[in-house]
């Protein structure tokens, strides 16, 4: 097997929306004020925005705001693991623990 080859897929858009009715379940069971999406897919999930560009949510100052749900966006661990090099690595792990530090510090606050 070749080590670079991936072995999970990204889920196609049309998996993501037949799984968005136990989403949308366990988030009305348990009501949260926030929640970090860990990648993009997490990201359009929560949104319901199939185009929505992970980057340009992490960039954003505030939480994202959805149906009474602040969404703190990052990148997915198996990115953060899998980037090209050593200071990739890190960059995406420095950004990826601020922002779960904003959603705890958010969560804070509510």
């Amino acid at each position: 097997m070749d080590a670079y080859r991936r072995r999970h897929k990204t889920p196609a858009q049309r998996g993501v929306e037949a799984c968005a009715c136990w989403l949308e379940g366990e988030l009305a069971q348990i009501w949260p004020k926030i929640v970090a999406a860990l990648g993009a897919t997490a990201l359009r999930a929560l949104l319901h925005e199939p185009k929505a560009r992970l980057k340009e949510y992490m960039e954003q100052k505030q939480a994202a705001h959805v149906a009474g749900l602040m969404v703190v966006a990052t990148w997915h661990p198996s990115y953060v693991l899998r980037a090209p090099s050593a200071g990739a690595r890190e960059r995406a792990c420095a950004q990826m623990v601020a922002a779960l530090r904003r959603a705890h510090a958010l969560a804070g606050e509510c």
